[in-house]
C-alpha cells in the first residue's frame, strides 16, 4: 500500500497485515483503517493519502502506534474520505458580513445544500450541489453546527438521505441498481457463506392508518374551518404503484390493500398555505429614515395580498434567503387594510425596526434583487391552499410528503448480514463488484427467511484490503436514521427561536393565589420545623429568612468539584404526568459540624437521585408533596411523590427531603412551586436563585444569569443605555418640550381651536406606537387650524440666532398621507405626514420668541408622540424630562441576586407609569406612586429620604403628611399624622387660554370711547378657570396669577378676576386690576384669602376690550388677542396662623384606634372594652350632621343643645 505525502511524494511502500479494512456506511462511516509494523520510526504527516480502489482516502487524525522495542513498531493508521472535511468546516451564514453562526432559515432542500457548498468552497475548492429531493420550505435553525453536522440535520429535517461522491453532495435517499438488483441467495454457488443471519430492526408495528397534522400559518380559521391545514378530503394519491387514500375529515391516510391495524402519525406542521416570492427591484425610500421598499414582478394577478388581511393579525414579511435572510418585518398596514401592499405595482412598503443593536432595513442590511421572501400571517388564496384541478397547493404537497412516510412505515423491518463466498464473487467481481456498494440492491431469496425474495437495500459494505472481494455487506428494508450528535446539535439549535416557541423544560406554570393558598396549607402540615402562620397587617424586621435547615441542599454536577447545576421538575399538560430529571445533590448542612474557610466536599452528604416519571395524575383536586427518599446508608436517592406529609426522619433507614409541592390542577395546568434552598431577604439586598412573574412568562433564572419573556427597558429606543457595559452611548441635548410623549397627558399643553368651532377630538393613547414610545397624542381637528401649542413666549427659553432641530415622531389615519402645521408659531413649517410612523427633524434657526404648535385641519385623526427641541443641527434620541436624562447618564448593574439602577417605575396595563423608585440627589423622593416620572413632585403618595411620607387623597378634600416629629407624653406613642385642608388638590396649577379669536373681527365699536369698558358681550369673553366644592366651611387661601397682552397700540385689555358662589351667585372677590396697552404684556398675582362656607366655588375670568376713539373697524381684522391664567392652589406655610387654623394632630396609640390632638388636648377611642371607650382631654363638642344637636364641654361647664322629649 503506497502512501502519499500532501506535496503527492510517495512517503513508503508498506505491506498491511490482514486485518486492515474498509468500512462504507450510508450517512455513518467511509474510512480505511491499516494495521502495520515496520523495523524502524515512521512518521506520516496529517493531510497524507492512499488510494484504494479508486477512491481516496486522507489522514485527518494522527496515526496510533506501539512501540515492542526498537526493532517493532505496530502502527493503525485511518483515513477518511471526503466527507471527514465537513467536520472541519463551520456551517455559516455567508450573506451577513460579519458571518453569523447562529440563525434561523426558511429554504428548500437544494437551497440548503446549495449554503453548505459555498461554505465549503470558501476554504476548499471543487465541491457542487447534486441530487436533493424536492420539498416545501422548512424553516431549519442553526447554532455553531459543522457543516457535517448541517447535513445530517437536512436528512433528518427532510425525512431522507444523503451521500457524498467525490465532492458532490446529495440529499436524497441512497438508492441504487434498484431495477437491476444483484440475485443473492444462502448456499454454494448462490453467494452467501454460511452463517447469514436476520435481526428485527427495531420494534416499530407496522401501520394501516397515519394521521397528519398540519401547519397553522397562513390559515384563518373563521374561513377555513380548522386552525390547522388539512388533508384532501376523499382525496387519492398514486405512489409506486400504489393508491393511497384520506378520510372525509381530511384527518388521516389508508392504502388500498393494507391490512394492517396499527396507526402511525406524521408532524406537517413546517407545511403551510405560502408563497416563495423573488424581489426583482429594490426600492430606496429614504435612506436616512430607513425606508426600503421591494416589488417583486412576477406575483400573479391572482394574488392580491392586500386582500389576504387576517382581522386582528399583523401580516409580516420574512426573508429567505440574502443578507436579511430569517429576518422578519412588519408590511405597513392599518387596524383593518394591509395599506402596505399595491398590487397594481407588486410593492411592499417595509416597515423598519430594530434588530441586532441597530434599524433595518439599513447600513450593509437592506434587500437585494434575487432575494427570496414569504409573507406571514395572511389568508392565503385557495389555490395556494388546495387546488384539485391540478392536486397542488399546501394540503396536496402534505398529502405527498406523508404518503413517502407512510410508504416506508407499512412493512416489518428487518436486517441481514453476512459474507460472500470469495470463490464465487471473485469469479463474478467484474459483474457484481460495481453493485456491491452502500445503497446497492439484493434480490435475496432464502427458503427460511424469504421464500417468495424480496429487493432489499445493501447498507453498508466491509471489505478487506488484502481480500477484496470477499466483502461483508449488511442489507435492511428500513431508512438509514441520522446520528446521535446531529440530534444533539438540533437541540442546540433550537436556541435560536426559544423566543419564538419556549421550551418545556424550563415552561413556569402560570401560579395562582388559590395555589399559593394551597402550598401555604400544605406546608403548614408538612412536618418541618416551623410554628404556625402569622397574619400581621405589615412587617417591619431586618431579615426575613424563607427555608429550613433540613431544605438547604442543592443539585450539583459532580461530588468531587460540585458546581451548583440548575434542576428541571416539569409537568405535562398533555400526559398530566410529572416528570424529574436524574441528578446529584450535595445537602449543605446535614452532618456539618464546623465551619470551614474553604471548600471541603468531603464534609458534606451526596445522593445520586435517579429519574422519575410519574403516573398520569388524574384526580385534578388533589395536590401533592414531592420528596427525595435519601437512604441513611449509601449514596442512593430517589423520588417520591405522596399526597401527605413525611417528616424528615419518618421512615427507618432514610431521609425525606421535601424538594416541592405539586398543586391541585387549575385550567388544565398545574404549577410546581419548589421549596428547597432559601431566599434571604435584607435592607437592600435579597438572595435567591429564580424570580418568576405570577403567569409564569417572565422570569429571572439568577442562578443561569438568564432573563426570559417580555423584558421592556422603557428609555431610549432599545434600553440598552441602561445596561452598564453598553459603553458606545452618547448623550445629546437638552429636550426643551415639556411632556413632549404626552405620558402627562395634556400637562404643559395649551388647545388652540376658534370659539366659534367646535372642539377638536383629543386623547392619550398607548398602543400602536413607535419603537420606545410609551404614548402619543391623538388629535382629530374638527375645523382649521385646530391642534395643541406649548408657551415659550413668557419663559424666553431659546438664544435668537442660535441652531436648533425640532423631531418628533407622528402618523396620520390616511393611506393618501395629509399635512400638518408644527413648529416655531410665526415661521411654522407644513409637514407631510405618512400612514406609518416616521419620525420627522425639522432645524431652525428662531429670531424672534414664539410658541410651538401642532395644528391640523384633516378630518383624519393625527398621532404625534416623541416631541423633542434641542439646541444644535442634529437631533439625538429622545428625552422626556431631565430626570430621565440623569438616569439614562447613569447605569443599571445586576450582580447576582442585587440591582441597583438609578430610577425604575412601573406601570399599568395601558402603558402608563403609575408608580416608581428614584435615587437622583437632584430629588429628594424615594418613593412615589400616582403619577409618571416627570411629575412625581405632584404624586399623591411620596415618601423622602430624610423619612417623611406625603399621603393624599385619603379623604376628600385632605391631605395627609407623616411628619417625623415628638408628641410629647401621650402614652404608648406610635406615630404622628398632620392633616392639611386644602382645596381638592395640593400645589395645582394650569395655564389656560381664556380667548382666541385669530382673524375675527370687532363690530360696533366706532365712536367708543377709551378706558370705558364695554359690557355688550360681543366684546366680553368669560371662562370658569376653576371650580371647586367644600364641604363644610375652610379657611381658603390660594394665588392667582394673570397675564394679558393687547394686539394693537389701539386699544387696551383688560382682564377680571371673580371668585363667586356657583349656588348663592354672591361675588366673593371683584378685581378689575390687571390691565395692558398694547405693546406690552403686563401680568400680575391676586392673593386670596378667605373664610368660606360650604358650597360650590368657580375662578371666573373675563377679558374685556377698550377701543382707541377715530379707528375703522377694519384695523381690527386678523388680529389675535390672548388672556391667560395660571391658578397656584396651595398652602402659605410661613404664615403661623394659617398653619395653626391648618393643621390638627392625628396620633395612632397601641392601646386605642385614634387619638386627635395635642400633648395635652387630645381625644382618643379605646379598644380595650375594660376601660373608657372614648376618653378626651380638653374642650369638646359633639354635634349631630345636620347641626341642630350638641353637647358641648368647656372650662365653664356642660351644654346640651336641642333637646328633644
Amino acid at each position: 500500500m503506497k502512501i502519499f505525502n500532501p506535496q503527492n511524494t510517495l512517503l513508503c511502500d508498506i505491506q498491511v497485515d490482514d486485518r486492515s479494512v474498509r468500512y462504507r456506511s450510508i450517512m455513518s462511516d467511509d474510512s480505511l483503517t491499516l494495521y502495520f509494523s515496520a523495523p524502524e520510526s515512521v512518521t506520516i504527516p496529517l493531510g497524507s493519502y492512499v488510494d484504494f480502489e479508486g477512491q481516496r482516502y486522507t489522514l485527518f487524525y494522527p496515526e496510533n502506534f506501539k512501540k515492542h522495542n526498537t526493532r517493532n513498531f505496530e502502527y493503525t493508521l485511518t483515513l477518511h474520505g471526503n466527507r471527514e472535511l465537513l467536520k472541519r468546516f463551520k456551517f455559516k451564514d455567508t450573506a451577513a458580513i460579519p458571518y453569523r453562526l447562529k440563525f434561523p432559515l426558511t429554504a428548500k432542500p437544494v437551497d440548503f445544500v446549495t449554503r453548505i457548498v459555498l461554505n465549503m468552497n470558501v476554504h476548499d475548492s471543487g465541491w457542487t450541489v447534486g441530487e436533493c429531493v424536492d420539498a416545501p420550505d422548512k424553516l431549519i435553525s442553526f447554532n455553531h453546527e459543522s457543516c457535517f453536522d448541517v447535513l445530517s440535520r437536512l436528512a433528518h429535517e427532510f425525512s431522507t438521505e444523503w451521500e457524498i461522491a467525490g465532492k458532490t453532495i446529495h440529499l436524497r435517499k441512497v438508492e441504487k441498481f434498484k431495477d437491476e438488483p444483484l440475485a443473492l441467495s444462502y448456499g454454494k454457488g448462490n453467494g452467501f457463506k454460511s452463517g447469514t443471519g436476520r435481526i428485527n430492526d427495531g420494534d416499530k408495528i407496522p401501520i394501516g392508518r397515519l394521521y397528519v397534522q398540519g401547519g397553522e400559518r397562513n390559515i384563518d380559521f373563521s374561513s377555513y374551518g380548522s386552525l390547522t391545514l388539512l388533508l384532501p378530503k376523499l382525496g387519492t394519491l398514486v405512489y409506486e404503484g400504489k393508491t393511497y387514500r384520506t378520510d372525509a375529515e381530511g384527518m388521516s391516510i389508508t392504502r388500498d390493500g393494507n391490512t394492517n391495524v396499527g396507526e402511525g402519525s406524521y408532524d406537517g406542521s413546517d407545511i403551510y398555505p405560502k408563497r416563495v416570492g423573488t424581489v426583482s427591484q429594490v426600492i430606496t425610500v429614504d435612506a436616512s429614515k430607513n425606508l426600503y421598499d421591494i416589488k417583486d414582478s412576477s406575483i400573479p394577478t391572482s394574488l392580491n395580498y392586500r386582500d389576504c388581511r387576517i382581522a386582528g393579525k399583523k401580516a409580516t414579511i420574512v426573508f429567505q434567503s440574502g443578507i436579511l435572510a430569517g429576518r422578519e418585518f412588519d408590511i405597513e398596514q392599518s387596524e383593518d387594510d394591509l395599506t402596505g401592499y399595491i398590487h397594481a405595482e407588486r410593492r411592499f412598503k417595509i416597515v423598519p425596526q430594530e434588530q441586532d443593536g441597530m434599524i433595518m432595513p439599513g447600513g450593509a442590511y437592506v434587500p437585494g434583487v434575487g432575494d427570496k421572501y414569504a409573507v406571514f400571517n395572511i389568508r392565503m388564496p385557495q389555490a395556494y391552499i388546495q387546488n384539485d384541478s391540478d392536486k397542488s397547493g399546501a394540503s396536496w404537497d402534505m398529502f405527498l410528503e406523508a404518503v413517502k412516510f407512510f410508504a416506508e412505515e407499512e412493512t416489518n423491518k428487518f436486517q441481514f448480514t453476512g459474507a460472500l463466498d470469495g470463490i464465487w464473487s471473485k469469479s463474478r467481481w467484474l459483474d457484481i463488484g460495481g453493485k456491491v456498494v452502500p445503497g446497492g440492491h439484493v434480490l435475496f431469496s432464502d427458503p427460511q427467511f424469504l421464500p417468495n425474495g424480496e429487493v432489499i437495500r445493501i447498507v453498508s459494505v466491509k471489505d478487506y484490503v488484502n481480500s477484496p472481494h470477499k466483502p461483508e455487506i449488511t442489507l435492511s428494508n428500513a431508512s438509514v436514521s441520522g446520528s446521535f450528535a446531529s440530534g444533539l446539535a438540533k437541540l442546540e439549535a433550537d436556541e435560536v427561536i426559544v423566543e419564538k416557541n419556549r421550551k418545556d423544560v424550563i415552561r413556569f406554570a402560570q401560579r395562582q393565589w388559590r395555589d399559593t393558598k394551597e402550598t401555604q396549607e400544605m406546608l403548614e402540615n408538612s412536618l418541618l420545623n416551623f410554628a404556625g402562620s402569622v397574619n400581621p397587617l405589615t412587617v417591619r424586621t431586618m431579615q426575613l429568612i424563607a427555608g429550613d435547615e433540613s431544605l438547604q441542599f442543592r443539585f450539583v454536577n459532580s461530588k468531587t468539584n460540585p458546581v451548583r447545576v440548575d434542576h428541571n421538575i416539569t409537568f405535562s399538560t398533555a400526559t398530566k404526568k410529572l416528570t424529574a430529571a436524574a441528578g446529584i445533590i450535595q445537602h449543605m448542612t446535614l452532618g456539618v459540624t464546623e465551619i470551614s474557610t474553604g471548600d471541603r466536599p468531603q464534609t458534606y452528604k451526596f445522593w445520586d437521585i435517579s429519574g422519575y416519571t410519574s403516573p398520569a395524575l388524574t384526580d385534578t383536586q388533589t395536590a401533592f408533596y414531592l420528596y427525595l427518599r435519601c437512604s441513611k446508608t449509601s449514596t442512593a436517592g430517589t423520588y417520591k411523590l405522596s399526597e401527605t406529609a413525611i417528616a424528615m426522619e419518618g421512615e427507618t433507614g432514610y431521609y425525606h427531603f421535601l424538594i416541592g409541592i405539586l398543586n391541585s390542577e387549575h385550567s388544565g395546568d398545574r404549577s410546581f412551586a419548589p421549596v428547597y434552598g432559601y431566599t434571604e431577604v435584607l435592607p437592600g439586598r435579597i438572595t435567591t436563585d429564580k424570580i418568576i412573574a405570577q403567569d409564569g412568562n417572565t422570569y429571572f433564572d439568577l442562578l443561569n444569569g438568564i432573563i426570559a419573556g417580555k423584558i421592556i427597558f422603557g428609555a431610549g429606543s432599545s434600553g440598552l443605555e441602561n445596561i452598564a457595559e453598553w459603553k458606545e452611548l452618547s448623550i445629546g441635548g437638552v429636550n426643551l418640550i415639556r411632556n413632549g410623549n404626552f405620558s402627562a397627558e395634556l400637562n404643559e399643553w395649551n388647545i388652540n381651536y376658534s370659539p366659534s368651532q367646535t372642539p377638536p377630538e383629543l386623547s392619550i393613547v398607548y398602543t400602536n406606537l413607535p419603537s420606545g414610545a410609551f404614548s402619543a397624542l391623538r388629535l382629530k381637528a374638527n375645523g382649521q387650524h385646530q391642534g395643541v401649542w406649548q408657551n415659550f413666549v413668557d419663559t424666553n427659553q431659546l438664544e435668537l440666532n442660535k441652531p436648533y432641530v425640532l423631531s418628533f415622531w407622528a402618523r396620520i389615519d390616511d393611506p393618501a398621507g395629509g399635512e400638518i402645521s408644527c413648529g416655531h408659531e410665526g415661521t411654522y413649517y407644513n409637514q407631510m405626514l405618512s400612514n406609518i410612523w416616521t419620525r420627522y427633524i425639522i432645524p431652525f434657526t428662531p429670531t424672534h420668541h414664539s410658541n410651538f404648535v401642532f395644528y391640523s385641519s384633516r378630518v383624519k385623526a393625527v398621532y404625534i408622540t416623541n416631541i423633542q427641541l434641542e439646541q444644535g443641527t442634529k437631533p439625538t434620541a429622545y428625552r422626556n424630562h431631565p430626570y430621565l436624562e440623569r438616569a439614562i447618564a447613569g447605569s443599571t448593574e445586576i450582580n447576582g441576586g442585587l440591582v441597583l439602577g438609578n430610577v425604575m417605575g412601573v406601570k399599568n396595563e395601558n402603558g402608563k407609569v403609575t408608580a416608581g423608585m428614584n435615587g437622583l440627589n437632584s430629588n429628594p423622593i424615594r418613593f412615589w406612586a400616582g403619577s409618571p416620572v416627570q411629575d412625581m413632585d405632584k404624586a399623591p403618595f411620596k415618601v423622602f429620604d430624610d423619612g417623611k411620607i406625603e399621603l393624599s387623597n385619603i379623604l376628600e378634600g385632605k391631605e395627609i403628611s407623616i411628619l417625623n416629629e415628638p408628641i410629647g407624653n401621650l402614652p404608648d406613642y406610635l406615630g404622628n399624622f398632620a392633616a392639611q385642608a386644602i382645596v381638592n388638590s395640593f400645589y395645582e396649577s394650569y395655564t389656560k387660554q381664556i380667548d382666541q379669536y385669530s382673524g375675527a373681527t370687532f363690530p360696533n365699536l366706532i365712536g367708543a370711547t377709551q378706558n370705558n369698558p364695554l359690557d355688550t358681550p360681543n366684546y366680553t369673553e368669560r371662562s370658569v378657570l376653576k371650580e371647586f366644592t367644600l364641604n363644610a366651611a375652610a379657611h381658603v387661601w390660594f394665588n392667582v396669577y394673570a397675564s394679558v397682552t393687547a394686539p394693537s397700540e389701539h386699544e387696551t385689555r383688560t382682564i377680571t378676576l371673580r371668585l363667586k358662589n356657583k349656588t348663592s351667585g354672591a361675588v366673593v372677590i371683584d378685581s378689575w386690576d390687571i390691565d395692558t396697552q398694547a405693546p406690552n404684556t403686563t401680568g400680575k398675582w391676586l392673593h386670596v384669602n378667605e373664610q368660606l362656607p360650604a358650597g360650590t366655588y368657580q375662578i371666573e375670568g373675563i377679558t374685556r376690550l377698550t377701543y382707541a376713539p377715530g379707528r375703522d373697524t377694519d384695523d381690527y381684522y386678523s388680529y389675535a388677542t390672548h388672556g391667560n391664567i395660571s391658578i397656584g392652589m396651595s398652602i402659605d406655610m410661613e404664615n403661623a396662623a394659617m398653619k395653626k387654623e391648618a393643621l390638627q394632630r392625628v396620633y395612632l396609640r397601641s392601646d386605642g384606634l385614634l387619638c386627635v390632638g395635642a400633648a395635652d388636648e387630645y381625644l382618643y377611642v379605646r379598644q380595650n372594652a375594660s376601660d373608657y371607650f372614648l376618653q378626651a382631654k380638653g374642650n369638646m363638642k359633639l354635634t349631630s350632621k345636620n347641626g341642630n344637636y350638641s353637647i358641648e364641654i368647656n372650662n365653664n361647664g356642660v351644654y346640651i343643645n336641642g333637646i328633644k322629649q
